[in-house]
């Protein structure tokens, strides 16, 4: 074996080792990406199942405004402002009163500045989407 096959397998073997070490790398960083969104994704899951509310009555007051009642019926707090009211289906703003932390098996209550005809379908939805829905009809 002469001196340039000795050169080549050396460089080819220098080549192997920086490939190889910039495929660990890559695949590491990989691997430490899927890890951090797997447990991002186990803590969302475990806020969604210890999260749940109930819509326990709508009330029209003064016939231009809906008063949401709920109850928050799981086991973490929910955070008032971070809520999203869909009313037939379109997004709507909200007003409520302090505290805006809603402690488990607490009332709550939101309005909803809305004319007050026909029948609305009301949704609810939590900062991290557990939902609760109900029909108000007025009379």
């Amino acid at each position: 074996m002469g001196f340039d096959t000795s050169v080549v397998v050396a460089i080819f073997f220098v080549a192997a080792l920086i490939l190889g070490t910039s495929a660990y790398s890559t695949i590491s960083m990989a691997d430490s990406d899927v890890d951090d969104a797997s447990e991002e994704r186990f803590k969302m899951e475990f806020a969604r199942l210890h999260t749940d509310l109930e819509i326990t009555g709508v009330d029209n007051p003064d016939n231009t405004s809906l008063i949401i009642s709920m109850t928050n019926t799981g086991s973490r707090t929910i955070d008032a402002s971070c809520l999203s009211v869909l009313v037939d289906g379109a997004l709507r703003e909200y007003s409520y009163d302090p505290p805006y932390t809603w402690t488990p098996l607490e009332d709550y209550e939101i309005s909803v500045a809305l004319p007050v005809e026909n029948e609305h379908r009301i949704k609810v939805v939590t900062e991290n989407g557990v939902a609760d829905y109900y029909v108000y009809m007025s009379i």
